[in-house]
């Protein structure tokens, strides 16, 4: 039932019932539950007042005559602790007088029992309740009116602006502490005083005028006077004169507020008086800025001045340098004598130092120009240090230095950003490290400073061992042309551009640069830099399943050279330990056997303080105890072991130092599948393309070159691969060419007289076109090294991009990207093709023979991976059809991109094909699409696990 709306809460209305009568009680209680309320009852006094006290109740009934306690004396124990919680008074014995009495102890009312109608008890309960609220609302309000009036008395009191209250007579009738002190008055004296007491006659006159304007319109305003003091000062106010009204409407005085604006009058004055100065300051100003504006043109014409001689000096310096580099190449081809081929490499060998030295000049003027842009591709982080450390390991090793690079093993490896130009920074370093290094050893160590979902923060150091650099000098060293002596360049040569180019790379990468060195004591520089991760890094099946857990020996003398190996053994899973010589590696050796838990593999380095690798390997070959285990060199780069030396010394493969990643595994997989009775050499795991003949007799080039040595040089080179080419001087010769014959690709230089590569190339792509191919691939050849060529080049329609000196393998790895050969596609990539059955209308369910290729015919290998791919398939299939009917096209994406790899590693390429479907089907939003593609993808799941079931695998017994 609804109670009314003045005494409605968000909570049951509590009502304590006190009466020593159970039938009355009850009688009470069930009327009242009807009505929602809460009852409590209690069956004397005493007990009422403790409940009082428990419950809180919002109303109490409450008999007058019970033991222990009267209701009287609960009545005023009550009145005592809560006077406005009402109280009805329910007697049935007494009179009138017992009434008054209850009533001036402190009853909210009195009723008589027996309440023959509980209706008039409701009715007095909602009327006790009513009378309650509003007691409490008066209350309340007139606390908020005093409050009120207490803010408003303070406010008034503690305003800056002087505050009056006026009459109708013009006089004051209240004045503020700042009023009386405005017209020095003392505040209790101002009262009563007259308008004109207090302003000169015509200030106090037009004070008067206004208020009697106001008392006929019944509206105030906002006015401005200067004013006379009574001190004789002359102030300037804002004067906010508003009428002061009774509820009627009809005006008693006026409310008068002075707020002091001189100042802002004096500065508006001041501010007028600058006007004139302003303006002809800005009329001086605009004509600068037109003297500027005339000057910014010039400079920008200069600028487009200086960035077309970069390209053309870049193309006119590197056109003859791409003629020597190549000659030489391809006379390093050719039979020459000792005395010829040192000749010939001391050529190449200047050649490329005369380009890295062009290339220092022109990176050095686009940074200075503003045109060098960096590029933010996918790379694989290892894969570009190693190339790095392939250049810097050879210099090393002429000076008999010691090189390592070392990888943090939290550093992810799939990174986005400019390899590129990482590279060159990492290059400069370590090459300067190696020139001011006389022994010891050069140390490169890559470390995560800074880790975000989308981007992270590299540390990478190059630490030498070399002559130092003096503080002093330390400052000046990123500065261009500049090294820490005059007399640097004499002894060591350079031209002091590498350490500034490497500072502008560096803070271009988001990342900083510097250098902890004292002279005598080596130098560690050290640079920053920000990269993204890769997307769609997804890790399928792990490649290293046949080194997991292996026990592996280290024995390095350099300890840098002994983390770089432990820490990649270790990330495949292995358990590899540290020896920093011979006789603690045959001590440690000895030890695991006879706990029975022997090393699988030692891997020495020849170089050791107490003996050499050789003389370890043979002694451990003596040992019969150790002949189970397997033994890998490591040696220099140019001084690897032929097979009769490892052999006779008991090694089974040999390692050239910096070690790479890829050449680590495939030793170590080696040794351990290996047969010493009878060993036969491994297929490597990856191909590279070589200068050899492709014999694609299909295959015709055309190549547009103006400079006849170039074209020499490309002929040459395409003679030597077995394919026919022909060459034309410009662009126009070519289109003309084009028009004539059917050729597979074209070989476009840029920069050519009468028609450029980029407007051949438009005439080429256009519609209008008379070419017989107007899709044929069109390969860009250019010398410019200005930023953007790439871009510029495919917006006119190439393909792809050469820079130039045009390297042989360079050229290669082109034609067989854009004329692929499938044989020679299958011997280049490390993964499964999708390839047709014999019937050749549909993908093979299970490739066994690719998957073995791809393991070097490892079948203990394979069959792990394959059993470890149908463990874990299942699983993602049904996360997948979750996704599809979640409708959550991203995680069907990335779900069919992951089971797409795994299924690519053991070459179920029904399944790769079908996957691929369904990740394209996420990433476009087909939804539809995706429904149909889950079931295929099963279909074809339970068609592999019945192939699969039905192949047979070579014991590990027969395994080589």
């Amino acid at each position: 039932m609804m109670f009314p709306e003045g005494i409605m809460t968000d909570k049951p209305i509590k009502i304590l019932a006190v009466d020593d009568e159970k039938a009355i009680q009850r009688s009470i209680s069930e009327y009242l539950q009807d009505y929602d309320f809460d009852v409590i009852l209690a069956d004397n006094g005493r007990m009422g007042l403790d409940k009082f006290r428990q419950e809180s109740p919002d109303l109490v009934l409450l008999d007058l005559r019970m033991p222990e306690m009267d209701g009287l004396q609960v009545l005023k124990e009550i009145t005592k602790e809560s006077p406005l919680t009402p109280v009805i008074v329910i007697s049935g014995a007494g009179g009138v007088s017992e009434a008054v009495n209850a009533l001036r102890t402190g009853a909210w009312d009195y009723l008589i029992k027996p309440i023959n109608d509980l209706d008039i008890l409701y009715h007095a309960i909602i009327n006790a309740l009513e009378k309650a609220k509003l007691t409490r609302d008066n209350i309340e309000f007139e606390e908020k009116v005093r409050e009120s009036e207490e803010r408003y008395r303070v406010l008034i009191e503690n305003a800056g602006s002087a505050i009056l209250f006026f009459d109708t007579t013009d006089r004051v009738i209240l004045a503020n502490e700042a009023a009386a002190n405005l017209y020095g008055v003392a505040k209790e004296n101002i009262a009563g005083m007259g308008i004109r007491d207090l302003f000169p006659h015509e200030d106090a006159e037009r004070f008067i005028k206004r208020f009697h304007g106001i008392l006929q319109k019944g509206l105030g305003g906002i006015y401005e006077d200067w004013v006379l003091l009574p001190d004789n000062r002359k102030r300037c106010f804002s004067t906010n004169i508003h009428p002061i009204s009774r509820s009627g409407g009809h005006i008693m005085g006026f409310q008068c507020i002075l707020l002091d604006i001189t100042h802002q009058k004096d500065v508006e004055q001041a501010l007028r008086r600058s006007k004139e100065e302003i303006e002809d300051a800005n009329r001086q100003l605009e004509l600068l800025i037109e003297d500027s504006h005339r000057l910014a043109v010039q400079a920008e014409l200069a600028n487009m001045a200086k960035s077309e001689f970069l390209a053309n000096m870049s193309h006119e310096i590197r056109t003859p340098m791409n003629g020597v580099v190549g000659m030489i190449s391809l006379l390093l081809e050719t039979q020459l004598n000792r005395e010829q081929r040192e000749y010939a490499e001391t050529v190449r060998n200047s050649a490329h130092a005369l380009l890295d030295i062009i290339n220092d000049i022109l990176d050095f003027s686009k940074i200075e120009a503003g045109k060098l842009d960096l590029e933010a591709i996918e790379f694989d982080l290892r894969s570009t240090l190693e190339e790095a450390s392939d250049i810097v390991a050879l210099r090393a090793q002429e000076k008999g230095l010691e090189f390592v690079c070392l990888i943090d093993p939290k550093v992810p490896f799939g990174l986005t950003g400019d390899p590129v130009r990482l590279r060159q920074i990492v290059l400069n370093l370590a090459n300067n490290a190696i020139k001011f290094t006389a022994h010891g050893s050069i140390t490169i160590h890559v470390t995560m400073i800074k880790q975000e979902p989308e981007l992270l923060v590299l540390k990478f150091s190059v630490t030498d061992t070399g002559i130092g650099i003096a503080p002093s000098r330390q400052r000046s060293l990123f500065d261009a042309f500049t090294q820490a002596e005059a007399s640097t360049t004499r002894n060591y040569g350079g031209t002091g551009l590498g350490l500034a180019i490497s500072k502008k790379l560096a803070q271009m990468m988001k990342g900083e640069i510097g250098v902890e060195s004292g002279e005598g004591k080596g130098s560690t520089f050290w640079f920053t830099a920000q990269f993204g991760k890769q997307a769609w890094k997804r890790e399928g099946i792990s490649p290293y399943l046949a080194v997991r857990n292996k026990r592996i020996l280290v024995v390095a003398e350099n300890a840098g050279a002994r983390l770089h190996l432990v820490n990649m053994l270790k990330s495949w899973s292995c358990r590899p330990e540290e020896a920093q010589g011979g006789g603690e590696a045959l001590e440690k050796l000895r030890l695991a056997m006879a706990s029975q838990d022997p090393f699988a593999i030692a891997i020495a380095d020849n170089k050791l303080k107490d003996m050499d690798g050789e003389t370890l390997g043979r002694l451990a070959r003596k040992d019969i105890k150790l002949a189970d285990t397997h033994w890998l060199i490591m040696t220099f780069m140019g001084k690897r072991w032929d097979d009769s030396r490892m052999r006779n010394a008991g090694f089974e493969g040999c390692l050239t130092k910096p070690v790479k990643q890829s050449a680590l595994y495939d030793s170590v997989v080696n040794a351990l599948n290996s047969n010493h009775a009878n060993e036969q050499p491994r297929k490597p795991r990856y191909f590279a393309p070589a200068l050899k003949p492709l014999k694609r007799p299909d295959v015709h080039i055309l190549i547009a070159e103006d400079n006849p040595v170039n074209q020499k040089v490309a002929l040459s080179i395409l003679g030597k691969l077995g394919l026919q080419a022909d060459a034309v001087s410009n662009g126009r010769e070519a289109v003309e060419a084009l028009c004539n014959r059917r050729y597979t690709l074209v070989l476009m230089d840029c920069q050519m007289p009468d028609m450029d590569g980029y407007e051949a190339t438009r005439r080429i792509r256009s519609r209008r076109s008379r070419v017989l191919n107007p899709d044929i691939p069109v390969i860009a050849m250019t010398a410019h090294a200005m930023a953007g060529d790439r871009k510029k080049c495919l917006q006119a329609g190439m393909d792809d991009y050469l820079s130039k000196p045009v390297e042989p393998l360079a050229l290669v790895e082109m034609i067989v990207k854009w004329i692929p050969d499938a044989q020679m596609e299958d011997a280049m990539s490390p993964s499964a093709p999708v390839v047709a059955n014999e019937r050749g209308d549909a993908p093979l369910v299970f490739d066994k023979k690719g998957l073995l290729e791809r393991l070097m015919d490892d079948e203990d290998l394979a069959k792990e991976i394959v059993q470890a791919y149908l463990e874990d398939t299942p699983k993602k299939i049904v996360e997948l059809r979750a996704f599809v009917k979640a409708q959550d096209l991203a995680g069907v994406s990335n779900n069919a991109h992951a089971v797409k790899g795994a299924s690519s590693n053991i070459g179920a390429l029904a399944m790769v094909q079908a996957t691929k479907d369904m990740e394209q089907a996420g990433v476009s939003g087909d939804l539809e699409a995706a429904r149909a593609l889950q079931e295929t993808i099963e279909t074809e799941f339970l068609l592999l696990k019945k192939e699969l079931a039905l192949v047979t695998w070579k014991e590990s017994t027969d395994s080589t």
